[in-house]
């Protein structure tokens, strides 16, 4: 958190976000965070700058992937995708 606020960061994908008992944790109240599934969920989105709209793509999302349609005042839907992947090295 404190890298989003020194930085301003406006949106931060983060990878095996920290859980507990199912909910992601650490991330501040001021801050919007977006995942789905249930259980292990290893992608998300934090969204720090409150103009910024966000949706969840419920079709396109699970434990390791966040699919958002974002928009931001009069700008055109966009989407955001982060996908945590898992290669073997």
């Amino acid at each position: 958190m404190q890298i989003i606020d020194t930085e301003n960061i406006d949106i931060a994908l983060v990878q095996e976000p920290y859980l507990y008992q199912g909910k992601i944790k650490g991330v501040t109240r001021k801050y919007r965070t977006y995942s789905y599934g249930d259980g292990k969920r290893r992608a998300a989105i934090i969204i720090a700058d409150s103009t910024i709209d966000a949706l969840v793509i419920t079709q396109y999302s699970d434990n390791d992937t966040a699919l958002l349609e974002i928009q931001q005042g009069n700008e055109k839907f966009t989407q955001l995708v982060y996908t945590w992947i898992i290669t073997n090295q």
